[in-house]
């Protein structure tokens, strides 16, 4: 038995070769891409976390020194919990929540006894 190819065959047989081959080298190209990103994303330096981020803590407001512009507060979370003086541009609002619940953001991602943070936000918690 012989087997014959004619012109249209051999076409055919070309085009699914050039799509298949096509088809990888788009294929390792992107791939190439993506693996270039992520090596310069992995050697830039990591940013600045302490610039952004704010930790969430809630307490209850137990005076408010506007002369100071120093707010204690009795705080109940576990990253921060007992009496902690914050500094705070929100005095009027937090004077409205004295002796009551709140729950607050301070400038920082952690909460050490020595420092003094400053509370960003404020709202008040039903009892």
């Amino acid at each position: 038995m012989e087997i014959r190819y004619t012109k249209k065959t051999v076409a055919r047989h070309s085009r699914l070769n050039y799509s298949r081959s096509s088809s990888f080298g788009l294929f390792a190209v992107l791939f190439m891409g993506i693996a270039l990103l992520a090596l310069a994303m992995i050697g830039q330096p990591a940013l600045a976390a302490d610039d952004h981020d704010q930790l969430q803590l809630t307490g209850t407001i137990k005076s408010v020194n506007a002369v100071t512009g120093l707010v204690t507060v009795d705080v109940v979370s576990s990253s921060c919990s007992g009496m902690r003086i914050f500094k705070a541009d929100i005095l009027e609002k937090l004077e409205e929540y004295v002796d009551q619940n709140v729950s607050f953001f301070i400038d920082s991602n952690k909460c050490e006894v020595k420092e003094t943070y400053t509370i960003i936000t404020a709202r008040g918690l039903r009892k």
